[in-house]
Order: structure tokens, then sequence, then C-alpha cells
């Protein structure tokens, strides 16, 4: 894989998420915003996606066993407030507080069961397990906001 720089994300920073292609390396900004897949591109050459709300790549191979690189969160503010999503998620960076409702759509399921609430409770699990070496195993938890930028919100 070529190189790809590099950067060092930062809490409220918009990146750019455009339609993923298959040939070569992404490029680094798009529209003059970092782009997402350039920012989080890995060996593995399996791109993180964020096409739902609770996503993940597959797992690795590490000395002590396979593991997930990343959970990553993704809510959309423009769709609070419809009949498919009732919630509102809350991202309160500058006090360190998420509330993040899942994704469960569906009424009398239990949340525990659907895919991504299994992924999000395994995590969560091991961040708070009692060894040190299992909350090692704990994949680091991001949120994303999308946020419309120069058009219309994709999610409308």
């Amino acid at each position: 894989m070529p190189d790809v720089p590099s950067h060092h994300l930062q809490i409220g920073q918009i990146l750019r998420y455009p339609k993923l292609h298959a040939d070569g390396a992404p490029p680094t900004t798009v529209d003059g915003l970092v782009n997402f897949y350039a920012a989080t591109a890995s060996s593995s050459n399996k791109a993180l996606r964020l096409e739902a709300g609770i996503n993940q790549p597959a797992a690795v191979a590490a000395p002590d066993g396979s593991r997930v690189a990343v959970l990553a969160l993704a809510t959309s503010p423009n769709k609070v407030g419809r009949d498919s999503t009732p919630w509102q998620d809350i991202y309160d960076t500058d006090n360190g507080y998420v509330r993040y409702f899942g994704d469960n759509r569906s009424p009398g399921v239990d949340p525990a069961t659907t895919l991504g609430n299994r992924r999000l409770l395994a995590q969560f699990d091991l961040h708070h397990a009692p060894s040190v070496e299992e909350r090692m195993r704990a994949a680091p938890i991001t949120f994303f906001r999308r946020v419309p930028q120069q058009a219309e919100p994709k999610d409308s």
C-alpha cells in the first residue's frame, strides 16, 4: 500500500467522507478537507466505513490474539425527530460525555441482539474488565457526527 500521510485528528474537526473508490490510495484531501479514508487508512487495505451507526473493521491478528482496532460510532443530528429516529444522540465533547442510543430500530426487539449493539457491548465489557490485560484488549471507541457541507445532507 502506498504511504498515506497520517493525520492527527482533532475533536470537532470536519472530515470529508467521499464515495469510496477501490483504485489506489485515497487522496489526502477532498474539497479542501481531510479525506476520512486517507486519515483512517490501515495496512490491511480494508477501509473503515461509517455506513451504519456502529462500525467495526474486521479483527486483526495481534501477538496476544485477535482484536478489533477501533469501534467507530456515527450519528446524524439532521435526522432527529423523525419516526425512524425519535431519539437524539448527545456528543458533549467539552464535558467528555456521550449519550448514544445504539442501532436498534425495531420496537420489541432486545437492543442487545443487534450486531452493532453487540459489538459495542463487547467493547464496553473489555473497557470495564477486572484485569489490566483484558482492558488492554479493548478497542478505542471513536464518535463521528455527520454534518452537511456544500450541499444537502446525504441523510435527508
